[in-house]
């Protein structure tokens, strides 16, 4: 399996990032207090949802599905 990336595996590892990255976002409460509050949190939050939302509907085009089938990612 030394080929190229297949479409539909990168569409699914990025939706696994994105949904590591907000599970890490909620976690940390201190830093976001100092870099803005809840509204920082909330926005980055919002950010990566979008984020997930396109790689999703992508995903669907591409395999007639919109959820990896790879699991989450440990937290």
């Amino acid at each position: 399996m030394n080929g190229p990336i297949r479409e539909d595996k990168k569409a699914e590892y990025l939706i696994r990032k994105h949904q590591h990255a907000i599970e890490v976002i909620k976690r940390k409460d201190h830093e976001c207090t100092a870099m803005g509050g809840d509204e920082m949190k909330r926005r980055h939050i919002l950010k990566r949802a979008a984020q997930i939302i396109e790689l999703k509907k992508f995903l669907l085009n591409l395999t007639g599905r919109c959820s990896p089938n790879d699991p989450k990612w440990p937290v």
